[in-house]
């Protein structure tokens, strides 16, 4: 097997280019067949100059972890991820991984339990930051939107990969990677808006965010608008999220941020859809440094709220109620501390990790113990937990959750 087993408890086009990827071969991990799932849910996280890991429950609130080597001697695997985003790349029914690296970025195909084979998706290296999946040209198959921040952080250009399959027949997917404007950002993450060929929410570094909506005038190719910051901005922005938050029918933003570039403003804000493709600031969030943000049915009351993550304070949960202000729908958050904990947490996924049926959340740190947070009480009380990985301890940067062995 290769990789070591540890058992854990609980636009403007300006360029475009073919870019062909290299097959290795995978990591193979296994899993005792005779334990009767609980939850089918495993993690995919990924660690800044060290192998990635794939997290599999064992189905009794335990997991078995594996380095995801998956080429060669395993270098390309340990480029500085920062990034992970999960969807079925290939079309075989399967969750494949696109990561976004400081180097080449890379594509994990599954084989369907659980074992990865890695391939890196061209040339370029410009420190991508953050990657979010969907169908950006209405061909039926996952493209990638991937936001970078520049190798020496004075900006980079935003990219999207468009997946064309393995039309050379070689067993390999490629992709046409397309510059998304000639604008260089400081791009730290991007939220994908739903629906047929997306617009990309894309949250920078002291820059606004900006909201692009594909044109159809050509493939690739994208226009931009600035996102209304509420007159507070810019922010240092690190993260967001995005889903119906005043069931109004329109998707509505959470981005997570560290403190404004003028008036020192910590935390996450809210921004209503107008109905129209726009985002209006509707009120601040959060106090803390802002690194992660999910959005999730907590309570059980059927509306979307927010759990946030911090760089060296407790995670906290907002729990939303939705009602009607001048015949308008708006949101009324409700704060939940989750935990007196201090980490320098930098990724965070919900989703039902002990089979309840609600939601928790597994949350990865920069060089520190994975924490495991499990819902006890519709939102209101939580259980954390230490998940210990191999040592050393890595620097881990971001996690996504699903059913990575069909279990």
């Amino acid at each position: 097997m290769n990789g070591r087993e540890t058992r854990l408890l609980v636009p403007v086009v300006v360029a475009a280019a073919l870019l062909l990827v290299q097959c290795s071969e995978p990591t193979e991990p296994s899993k005792d067949p005779k334990k009767p799932p609980v939850s089918s849910l495993d993690a995919f996280v990924v660690n800044c100059g060290q192998y990635n890991h794939v997290y599999l429950s064992d189905g009794d609130g335990s997991f078995t972890v594996h380095e995801v080597t998956a080429s060669g001697d395993g270098s390309s695997s340990r480029d500085g991820s920062w990034a992970v985003a999960l969807g079925d790349l290939d079309g075989d029914g399967h969750l494949d991984a696109f990561v976004a690296n400081s180097g080449r970025n890379r594509v994990y195909i599954n084989d369907g339990a659980g074992a990865f084979t890695g391939y890196d998706v061209g040339t370029d290296e410009d420190n991508s930051r953050g990657v979010a999946l969907g169908d950006l040209d209405g061909d039926g198959d996952l493209d990638a939107f991937v936001v970078n921040i520049g190798t020496d952080y004075s900006g980079g250009i935003n990219r999207a990969y468009l997946n064309h399959g393995d039309s050379d027949g070689d067993g390999c997917l490629s992709f046409t990677g397309y510059d998304v404007t000639d604008d260089k950002e400081k791009s730290q993450a991007v939220a994908l808006m739903g629906g047929a060929s997306p617009d990309a929410l894309v949250i920078n570094w002291y820059q606004p965010a900006r909201l692009y909506e594909m044109n159809f005038s050509g493939p690739g190719v994208f226009t931009g608008q600035i996102v209304d910051d509420g007159g507070r901005g810019p922010f240092m922005g690190t993260s967001a999220a995005v889903g119906d938050m005043n069931l109004d029918g329109h998707l509505d933003a959470v981005i997570g941020h560290y403190e404004a570039e003028f008036e020192g403003i910590f935390g996450a804000r809210l921004l209503y859809n107008d109905g129209s493709g726009g985002l209006d600031y509707a009120f601040q969030l959060d106090h803390g440094e802002t690194e992660g943000v999910a959005l999730g049915d907590l309570d059980g009351d059927l509306d979307l709220d927010i759990f946030l993550i911090h760089r060296g304070s407790p995670p906290r949960v907002y729990l939303n109620t939705v009602y009607q202000s001048y015949g308008s729908p708006v949101c009324s958050l409700t704060t939940v501390d989750v935990a007196d904990d201090y980490y320098y947490s930098q990724g965070v996924a919900l989703g039902d990790l002990d089979g309840d049926g609600d939601l928790d959340a597994f949350v990865v740190s920069y060089g520190q113990v994975i924490r495991i947070y499990l819902n006890r009480g519709i939102g209101l009380s939580w259980e954390g937990s230490d998940l210990l990985p191999p040592d050393p301890l890595p620097s881990s940067t971001g996690v996504a959750l699903g059913d990575l062995d069909g279990r």
